[in-house]
C-alpha cells in the first residue's frame, strides 16, 4: 500500500481499506493497528472520502473497539450518512414507482441502487442525491412529473433546455425540502443521457434501456444495469472524476470480489472504446483495496501505471470539498479523460467536440417562478455548435 509519502505503508490508510468492504480484512487491520493508528486522521479521512458508514461496521465487523473520542464522531457521521441513505431509498422507491405508473422507461444508478445491489444493504453506501436517466424524448415529461412531486429546479433556466443533447452536461438537478428526520433536503439529478462525446461513457440510454433489470430496495423493484454494464458505468464516473473519492473505487473492487461476469464488462469495454478506462480501474482497486485482478488485465502500460500510482498516492489524503464531489477543472478533466479513451476515433471525438463548445443560450423561467440557490460548484452547462 503506497503510503502518504508515496514509499511507506500508511496505517491509518491500511486499516480504512481493510474495512471498508463488506467482508472486512480482519489480519490486514489487525496489523495496521498494530503499527498505530491517528484516529482523528482516519475519521477524517473515513467521512472526507464518504464511507464513515462502511468503516465504523467494519471496525466492529473486526471486533476492534479502540477508546478515541475521534471514533465518537465516526459513529455520529456514521448515523448520519445512514439515515440519509434509507431516505433516498425510500424517495428511490417512490420515484420508480412514479415513473413507472407514467409510462416513462427510465434506469437508477449509484446511491440507493448500488447500495442495495453491491452492498447489500442501501444505508451502508453513501447517497449524496439520487441519479436516473430517461431518454431525452421523455425529459420534459420527467421534470413535469418531479414539479408535481414538490421538487424545484435548482438550475430554473435549464428547464428551457431539457432533452438538449447538446449540452455538455445533459442533466438538471431538482430539490425538494426535506421533512424527514435526516434533516437534509431530497436532491435528484435527472439526466437525459450518459455522455457528449466529451465524456467517458458514450453510449445512447436508449440501449441501456433496453438492458435494464430490477433491483430489490426494500421489497419494491428498481431500474438499473447488469452488474456487467453498471461497471462499466461505476469506472467511467470514478475516472471522469479522477477518483479523487474512495467510496466510488470501493462500489468496484466489492463488484470484482463478488461478480463471476467481470469478462462480459471487459468485452463491453472493447466494444465502446473504454478497455483502458476498465484496466486502470481494475489495477486501482486491486493495488488500493486489494481486489482481485481478472486474468485479462494483463500487465499495465507505463502511462497506465502512472495513473494508478498517482491515485494511488492521491486517495491517501483527505479530500477537499471540491474533490469529495468530485469537481476538477475542466481542461485537468479532458486531459485525464483523453487518456483513459481506447482508439483514435474516440479520442477524436472528445477533442473536437471540446474545441467548439460555446455558452448555451437558456431564459426559461422555473415553473413557479422561485429560484432555488445553485450548488456550490454548478456543473460546466455548454453547449456544442451544431454542424
Amino acid at each position: 500500500m503506497i503510503g502518504k509519502n508515496g514509499t511507506q505503508p500508511d496505517p491509518d490508510f491500511v486499516l480504512l481499506t481493510s474495512v471498508a468492504r463488506l467482508v472486512p480484512d480482519s489480519a490486514s487491520a489487525q496489523a495496521a493497528m498494530a503499527a498505530g493508528i491517528d484516529w482523528d486522521r482516519f475519521t477524517a479521512l473515513a467521512i472526507g472520502h464518504r464511507i464513515p458508514a462502511l468503516a465504523y461496521r467494519g471496525l466492529r465487523e473486526c471486533g476492534l473497539k479502540p477508546r478515541a473520542p475521534a471514533l465518537d464522531r465516526l459513529a455520529a457521521a456514521a448515523k448520519r450518512a445512514g439515515l440519509r441513505s434509507l431516505v433516498q431509498a425510500r424517495e428511490t422507491v417512490m420515484l420508480a414507482r412514479a415513473f413507472r405508473d407514467s409510462g416513462i422507461g427510465v434506469l437508477f444508478l449509484k446511491g440507493a441502487v448500488e447500495g442495495a445491489a453491491t452492498w447489500k444493504d442501501p444505508s451502508l453506501r453513501h447517497a449524496g442525491d439520487i441519479d436516473f436517466f430517461v431518454v431525452p424524448a421523455d425529459a420534459r415529461r420527467a421534470a413535469e412529473m418531479l414539479l408535481a412531486q414538490g421538487f424545484l429546479p435548482v438550475m430554473p433556466e435549464l428547464m428551457g433546455v431539457l432533452g438538449s443533447l447538446r449540452l455538455r452536461s445533459p442533466e438538471v438537478s431538482f430539490r425538494r425540502p426535506n421533512t424527514n428526520a435526516s434533516d437534509t433536503d431530497v436532491l435528484v439529478e435527472l439526466h437525459w443521457g450518459f455522455t457528449t462525446p466529451t465524456a467517458l461513457f458514450p453510449v445512447p440510454v436508449e440501449a441501456m434501456l433496453a438492458r435494464a433489470v430490477p433491483v430489490a430496495i426494500g421489497g419494491a423493484e428498481v431500474p438499473t444495469l447488469p452488474f456487467p454494464e453498471r461497471l462499466l458505468y461505476l469506472c467511467a464516473h470514478g475516472g471522469g472524476h479522477g477518483w479523487t473519492r474512495l467510496s466510488w473505487l470501493c462500489d468496484v473492487a466489492e463488484g470484482l470480489r463478488s461478480a463471476d461476469t467481470v469478462g462480459k464488462t471487459a468485452t463491453l469495454a472493447a466494444e465502446f472504446g473504454l478497455t483502458r478506462l476498465l484496466t486502470v480501474s481494475c489495477h486501482l482497486a486491486h493495488q488500493v483495496l486489494s481486489a482481485p485482478l481478472p486474468a485479462w488485465c494483463g500487465t499495465e502500460t507505463s502511462g497506465e501505471r502512472r495513473l494508478v500510482a498517482g491515485w494511488s498516492r492521491s486517495l491517501t489524503f483527505v479530500p477537499d470539498a471540491d474533490a469529495a464531489r468530485g469537481y476538477r477543472p475542466r481542461w485537468r478533466k479532458f486531459r485525464t479523460d483523453l487518456a483513459l479513451r481506447t482508439g483514435w476515433r474516440g479520442k477524436a471525438a472528445m477533442a473536437a467536440t471540446l474545441l467548439r463548445l460555446r455558452r448555451i443560450q437558456v431564459t426559461a423561467p422555473a415553473a413557479n417562478g422561485s429560484s432555488p440557490p445553485a450548488p456550490r460548484s454548478a456543473p460546466d452547462y455548454r453547449a456544442v455548435d451544431e454542424p
